[in-house]
C-alpha cells in the first residue's frame, strides 16, 4: 500500500511539474533564447576583455555592433523585398485571371478546375471581407504580433546581457542545486555545451547571411523571377541542416516551372555550389560539425 501511495505521489508530482512548466513555457523559451544569444556573443566579449577593455564597455560595444548590423541589414533588404512581393502579388492576380478566362476553353481537367474557382470579385471579397473587416482584423493581428515579437526580442537581449555580466554568479546558483560531488562534472558539461551551441549559432548565422547575399546576386544575374524573395527564403532555410538546401532547390525549380525553367535549373546548381562552398570554407572555421549529428542540430535550432 505504501509503495502504491509512493508511486501515485511521484506520478502526481511529475504531472504537476509538467503542468507548471507548460504554463510558464513562454518565459522558459525566452530564458533559453537569452542563453543562446549570450553563448553566441560571449567569445567576442571575452576577446575584448582580454585586451584590457572593461566588461561593461565590451558588452556595450558588442551589442551596439549587433544592433547596428541588424538595423543596416533590415534597411537594405526591406525595400527590394517589398518590391518583389508587390510584383509577385500582381503576377498572381494576372495569372488567376488568365486561368478564369483561358481554362474554361481548355481540356477536361482545366475546365473542371476553372468551373470550381470563384470569380476575381468573389475571391477579393472573401479576402477583404465586409467593408474590409477581414483585412483590418488581419492588419491588427499582424501589428500586435509584430510588437509582441519586438518586445520578446528586447527581453531576450536584456536577459542575455545580465547572463553574460553575471555568468559566474548564475552558474553558482544553479550548481548549488546539484550534489557537491557532481558539480565539477556538471559545470564542465554545461560550459562545453554552451561553447559548442554558441559556435554552431555563429556559424549558421554567418553562413545564412553570406548565402542570402550571394544567392540574391546570383539569382538576379541569372534573371530568375523574384530574386530577393528566393534569396531571403533560402537564407532562412539554410539554418536547417541538409533538409534546408533541398527545400531551397525545390522552391527554385517550382518557380522556374512558371517561365524561366533553364534559369531555374542554373539557379539550383548555383545554390548547391554556394552551399558546398560555405560548408567547406566557412563552417570548419567556426564549428566542428563532425561532433554532432543532424538531428541534434535541428533540435538545437528549434
Amino acid at each position: 500500500m505504501k509503495r502504491l501511495a509512493w508511486y501515485a505521489t511521484v506520478v502526481f508530482g511529475t504531472l504537476m511539474v509538467i503542468f507548471l512548466l507548460w504554463q510558464i513555457r513562454g518565459g522558459i523559451w525566452l530564458f533559453v533564447f537569452s542563453l543562446a544569444v549570450a553563448a553566441t556573443v560571449r567569445p567576442l566579449i571575452s576577446q575584448l576583455v582580454q585586451r584590457g577593455i572593461p566588461l561593461s564597455m565590451a558588452l556595450i560595444l558588442v551589442y551596439s555592433v549587433v544592433f547596428a548590423m541588424a538595423g543596416v541589414l533590415c534597411w537594405l533588404i526591406t525595400w527590394p523585398l517589398l518590391v518583389d512581393l508587390q510584383n509577385l502579388g500582381n503576377e498572381l492576380a494576372i495569372g488567376y485571371q488568365h486561368i478564369l478566362v483561358v481554362w474554361p476553353e481548355g481540356n477536361a481537367i482545366q475546365q473542371a478546375i476553372a468551373g470550381r474557382l470563384p470569380s476575381s470579385e468573389d475571391l477579393y471579397g472573401a479576402i477583404v471581407g465586409d467593408e474590409g473587416s477581414v483585412a483590418v482584423q488581419t492588419l491588427t493581428e499582424f501589428t500586435s504580433d509584430f510588437f509582441e515579437t519586438g518586445a520578446n526580442l528586447i527581453i531576450i537581449l536584456v536577459l542575455s546581457v545580465y547572463w553574460t555580466a553575471d555568468r559566474a554568479r548564475f552558474e553558482r546558483l544553479w550548481l548549488s542545486l546539484i550534489p557537491v560531488e557532481y558539480r565539477a562534472q556538471a559545470r564542465a558539461i554545461w560550459q562545453d555545451t554552451e561553447t559548442h551551441v554558441g559556435a554552431y549559432i555563429r556559424s549558421a548565422l554567418i553562413q545564412s547571411l553570406l548565402a542570402g547575399l550571394l544567392l540574391g546576386l546570383g539569382y538576379w544575374f541569372i534573371g530568375l523571377n523574384y530574386p530577393i524573395i528566393l534569396a531571403f527564403i533560402s537564407a532562412i532555410l539554410w539554418l536547417i541542416p541538409i533538409i534546408g538546401i533541398l527545400l531551397s532547390v525545390l522552391i527554385i525549380l517550382a518557380v522556374g516551372l512558371g517561365g524561366n525553367l533553364i534559369g531555374a535549373i542554373g539557379a539550383a546548381f548555383y545554390t548547391l555550389f554556394i552551399f558546398f562552398a560555405l560548408r567547406w570554407l566557412i563552417d570548419p572555421r567556426f564549428f566542428d560539425r563532425q561532433r554532432f549529428n543532424g538531428l541534434l542540430l535541428v533540435l538545437v535550432l528549434i
